[in-house]
């Protein structure tokens, strides 16, 4: 719980940072090199945020859910992605 507030709190102000989501992907030693340049324009234009959810269940779990705008590449506007360590 502490967690979700803690990133709600960091999303809204992120919204308010132009292209931020493309500066810390394309910031990354690594990551910066799984992108490719169509990558960098839907991080760019349509990913909005960027939320982390802790898992109720599992202590050593949590989501990741990424939001876009509408756009021609996804139908769905978030893509979810759950992790639990064994």
């Amino acid at each position: 719980m502490v967690l979700k507030v803690l990133t709600d709190k960091r999303g809204k102000v992120l919204k308010t940072v132009p292209k931020f989501w493309l500066h810390a992907f394309t910031a990354h030693p690594i990551i910066v090199n799984l992108l490719n340049n169509k990558d960098h324009e839907i991080f760019d234009e349509y990913l909005s945020s960027i939320e982390v959810e802790d898992n109720q269940d599992v202590s050593t779990a949590y989501s990741i859910t990424f939001n876009f705008n509408d756009n021609a590449y996804f139908d769905n506007q978030s893509i979810a992605k759950s992790i639990i360590f064994i």
